[in-house]
């Protein structure tokens, strides 16, 4: 199957149709579903710029998929805005995170204008970026799927706040934890917790990638930190500390992780593994969305 076609039907049609299909109990979901929708059109667009897609395939891809999505968001920022609960979708801090390249597209797209040529990263076609772009497909691809880390982003990005005050008042054994990241069934909280670990894996693994890229010297200097940019930036949305509720539920998981792992090892007579555990989960994010410390007041 060709990588383009894979990539349509494993990520932008499951999204898509999670937006169409969603029911009345999904409703504070939709923003965030909103911007995984969005992440895979920016995918879409860095994969058309490097030459992973076939531009004019890719162009159809998004004609098709994108047309209708942006004129479904041109409603839905209406309704926000007519429902009176808080800003319009298009100013909210949600969508604001988005980088400013993105927020262009999106504008382009409500306006039925958009082109998968404009706002391109400055890395160009690159034959040798091809597979290591595809490496990242593939991890982006499972980080999207999986349901813990689904949780963990709408918990401390989404979640009212009665709803997350209930939920994280909850009991979590290491045991519930250790079987949510392996069995993706778990409590509400458990699941939150294991998102963040899977979350620290995918940057893990991200990181690597991008190492590999670097050390390879596939690109010059300068492209090299233009791309790794542009992969962060898609992303940046889904730690957005800037919001002063995500920061303090991001904190709470990361602590109450750490803690967990701190005791378990303990208990098993690692503690010299404590400290090398804790900073693996921590240096993960740290290095990939280039986070700064959290104060939580």
């Amino acid at each position: 199957m060709h990588r383009l076609q894979e990539f349509t039907i494993g990520a932008i049609v499951p999204e898509w149709d999670k937006l169409m299909n969603h029911s009345r109990k999904d409703e504070s979901e939709l923003p965030m579903m909103t911007l995984l929708t969005i992440e895979a059109l920016l995918w879409l667009h860095l994969g058309v710029e490097l030459g992973a897609f076939p531009r004019r395939t890719g162009e159809d891809v998004s004609r098709f998929y994108y047309a209708p999505f942006f004129k479904w968001l041109d409603s839905y920022n209406r309704a926000t805005e007519q429902a009176r609960i808080g800003p319009p979708f298009l100013e909210s801090a949600s969508y604001l995170s988005l980088p400013e390249f993105a927020r262009v597209l999106v504008r382009k797209g409500i306006n039925q204008n958009l082109s998968l040529d404009d706002q391109p990263s400055g890395v160009g076609e690159r034959n040798g970026m091809i597979a290591p772009f595809q490496s990242l497909l593939i991890l982006y691809s499972l980080l999207r799927r999986d349901a813990a880390v689904r949780r963990f982003l709408y918990g401390i990005g989404f979640q009212s706040p009665d709803e997350w005050r209930e939920q994280w008042s909850r009991a979590c054994t290491a045991e519930d934890l250790f079987k949510a990241v392996e069995s993706e069934e778990a409590s509400p909280v458990a699941m939150v917790l294991a998102g963040y670990m899977r979350f620290c894996e995918y940057a893990r693994n991200t990181n690597d990638v991008l190492d590999n890229i670097e050390g390879l010297g596939i690109l010059d200097r300068p492209r090299f930190f233009e791309f790794k940019d542009r992969v962060r930036s898609m992303q940046a949305w889904r730690l957005n500390l800037s919001s002063g509720a995500t920061a303090k539920r991001f904190e709470q998981v990361r602590e109450r992780v750490s803690d967990m792992i701190a005791r378990e090892l303990t208990n098993l007579k690692l503690k010299d593994e404590v400290e090398r555990a804790q900073r693996l989960l921590e240096k993960s994010l740290n290095l990939l969305f280039d986070l700064e410390p959290v104060t939580v007041q």
